[in-house]
């Protein structure tokens, strides 16, 4: 799993800009996937925070052709999401995929 909700911490040691992670991932994750065969999932985001993802993986594709580290979108399996609401209807709105 990458890592739990790296955009807290603005002008702190937790922050992780998208494109420092994109690399990292590039670097560390996913090698380390494919060396002990396991599962890659997101970085976690919770519900409202979701544009660091979307920038995430936007830097990622757009470093799909580094020379030294490439960095390769389909190896996210899974999309973490905090979500703090034990609602089932609030689960079926956002999360059962059929609205839109």
């Amino acid at each position: 799993m990458g890592w739990n909700e790296p955009y807290f911490g603005v002008g702190h040691e937790g922050h992780i800009e998208p494109s420092d992670a994109a690399l990292m991932w590039a670097k560390f994750m996913m090698p380390l996937a494919t060396e002990t065969e396991l599962t890659l999932v997101s970085p976690t985001s919770n519900r409202k925070k979701t544009q660091w993802t979307a920038d995430f993986i936007k830097a990622c594709y757009a470093n799909r052709f580094d020379e030294v580290n490439p960095c390769d979108v389909d190896t996210i399996e899974k999309f973490a999401i905090h979500d703090y609401n034990c609602s089932e209807k609030h689960w079926r709105k956002f999360y059962d995929g059929t609205h839109e």
